[in-house]
């Protein structure tokens, strides 16, 4: 039976997992200690949810570019269904705005939540901050350049954080109210580019062996290896494409001389 290698790309983050997998192509799960399931469902479905949001964002926005992370709020409490209505014609009103501006097509992820009063995170291509507040008009806007810290992992993490905890337990001060069940963690345009996800065999098999970064990319610290519940080795690590380093014009034959002296 094979092992298997998972590329998942998404813009210049890499995640990588080897695994061993049975005749009909299913990963085991991994042993007990390693295996996120073991924290429970919730915590589960709460970290794979991050982890497609973390490849989202790394996929179609960047700093560099001058996107941003958008808080809107509202002066006036509303109900869900109103807070929902308004954000849609908010977008709609922004892309009207970036077409008679000349703008690129509008690209956004939105985050509706209730922590004491609803309001909606949304991270968007780049364009004034000040149109922004124009456009919503219904309370305070808070606008800033998205915050690329560990290729989104903190950015995500946030907008996918811990909600209210059940009522037989205490609540969390200042925790998102708990998600109705099969219900959308978030909403996002049509036109945005999805991870590229490459899976393979690998014919030698895995080796405790550190892993490798591939060329152009380096290695995050936080890569793994450990084994799955029938003791099969697996490996999973993450890496960040390597940025162009300047051109160095000078001939090999001036550099060992520089080098010697």
């Amino acid at each position: 039976m094979p092992y298997y290698e998972k590329k998942i790309i998404s813009g210049d983050l890499i995640e990588i997992e080897r695994y061993f997998a049975t005749k009909t192509g299913n990963k085991m799960p991994r042993s007990v200690g390693l295996n996120e399931s073991s924290k429970g469902q919730e915590d589960l479905n709460n970290k794979n949810a991050q982890k497609r949001l973390i490849r989202l964002l790394n996929a179609n926005f960047s700093g560099k570019a001058g996107d941003l992370f958008v808080t809107l709020t509202y002066k006036d409490p509303v109900e869900e269904e109103a807070a929902k209505r308004e954000v849609t014609n908010f977008i709609r009103r922004v892309r009207r705005h970036r077409n008679k501006k000349g703008l690129p097509e509008m690209k956004y992820i939105i985050i509706t939540e209730n922590q004491g009063r609803w309001h909606h995170h949304i991270i968007m291509n780049a364009m004034p901050m000040e149109d922004i507040t124009e456009l919503w008009g219904h309370g305070r806007t808070t606008i800033s350049k998205v915050d690329q810290a560990y290729n989104f992992e903190d950015l995500g993490r946030y907008l996918i954080k811990g909600e209210k905890a059940s009522k037989n337990t205490p609540d969390i001060e200042n925790a998102k109210e708990k998600r109705k069940k099969h219900s959308r963690r978030w909403i996002s345009s049509r036109n945005l580019t999805q991870p590229i996800i490459e899976i393979k065999e690998i014919k030698k098999g895995i080796t405790k062996t550190p892993p490798k970064a591939p060329e152009g990319y380096y290695l995050l610290p936080d890569w793994r290896i450990g084994t799955d519940v029938q003791g099969n080795l697996y490996q999973s690590f993450k890496c960040v494409k390597l940025e162009e380093k300047p051109v160095n014009h000078k001939s090999k034959a001036r550099r060992r001389k520089e080098n010697v002296l």
